[in-house]
């Protein structure tokens, strides 16, 4: 659903790939502009369809969104997609959490080529970010710990797990990660992770210092109570 930001009156909606033909179940979306084109991609868990609207970027009205195409499976792998939950875009690709065929795929953004798939068991929100220079992939997962990446070479490669997150894990969790946050007038300079849930919404601040291939060096600090 599209909204007026000024009034929040609804302008506009896209229920499916056509009037007649909706959603199943939409569990994540994201809208973003290459070149001359605006997307809109959407993944729908219960068809496991990558499902793509695009739009020319000088048109300011979302009913121009049209339906481009639905993933399910990609030629270089033949792996149908099965329990899409999150997505991401950043720097030209996309990052998509595959849960049940336990992997993260990074396909690129314009092409909707596969690029890499990151074994995982069981992913669900996933976050990019960058930190001197250098790409960072953070996965949640129903083992209930953070997975960090480090991107190497143009892949990502295994860094760190954070498991000491006891009582604080949400379950199915959506995961953003800002530059900074600001709680009880205390401003912190880390990265922090935001954790969105049923449950509510958990910050934790990230450190990563200038040795992270160390693999003990990630940590979470200072957890705060649970925000509603």
């Amino acid at each position: 659903k599209f909204h007026n930001t000024s009034t929040l009156e609804q302008i506009h909606n896209i229920s499916g790939k056509t009037p007649t033909n909706s959603f199943n179940y939409l569990s994540s979306f994201e809208i973003y502009t290459l070149g001359s084109t605006d997307y809109l991609v959407a993944l729908d868990s219960g068809t496991n369809e990558i499902i793509i609207f695009t739009k020319s970027s000088t048109s300011e009205n979302p009913e121009d969104f049209t339906f481009l195409q639905a993933i399910n499976t990609f030629s270089s792998d033949g792996i149908e997609l099965n329990s899409i939950y999150d997505i991401k875009y950043y720097d030209n690709d996309l990052y998509i959490s595959d849960s049940l065929n336990n992997r993260v795929i990074r396909i690129n953004a314009n092409t909707f080529n596969l690029y890499q798939s990151i074994n995982i068991q069981r992913p669900k929100g996933i976050d990019v970010f960058e930190q001197n220079s250098t790409k960072y992939l953070a996965i949640t997962s129903y083992t209930q710990k953070i997975s960090l990446y480090q991107e190497n070479a143009g892949t990502f490669q295994s860094l760190s797990n954070i498991t000491s997150l006891g009582n604080y894990y949400p379950q199915n969790p959506y995961l953003d990660i800002g530059d900074d946050y600001t709680n009880n007038q205390n401003n912190y300079p880390a990265n922090f992770i935001e954790y969105i849930s049923s449950y509510g919404e958990m910050y934790f601040p990230l450190t990563i210092n200038s040795s992270p291939t160390a693999k003990t060096t990630n940590n979470i600090t200072n957890k705060t109570t649970q925000i509603t």
